[in-house]
């Protein structure tokens, strides 16, 4: 009994932790970018990005996505789990229903170089 309880209490902690993946642009292949998500602190950075996005954090079976705000813009990440699929996308508008861009990459897992 002691053994299951101790599962129980270890298993979330076992799930939440942070991915690192390298990711190349669709459209061009020589643009490589890194992605990070933690899924405990619940944020992702992408490229040089310095600030996380973190605001409306969104984790199902096969997807993460989480947006943050710069100004007017509001930008957004969505992470396929199970294809590597990752786009990146900005609305400079927030009142209008439609994005301004959409940027397609496919990740591949990879570690960090330096931990």
């Amino acid at each position: 009994m002691r053994k299951l309880l101790a599962c129980l209490l270890i298993s979330p902690i076992m799930f939440a932790k942070e991915y690192t993946f390298t990711c190349v642009f669709t459209q061009n292949k020589d643009l490589v970018l890194s992605l990070l998500i933690n899924t405990e602190d619940k944020y992702i950075f992408f490229g040089e990005s310095d600030s996380p996005y973190n605001e409306s954090w969104e984790e199902t079976e096969s997807s993460i996505s989480a947006k943050k705000r710069e100004s007017t813009t509001t930008y957004i990440a969505k992470f396929n789990k199970i294809t590597g699929r990752f786009v990146y996308a900005g609305d400079y508008h927030p009142n209008y229903s439609s994005l301004d861009f959409e940027l397609v990459y496919l990740c591949t897992d990879s570690n960090r170089l330096i931990p």
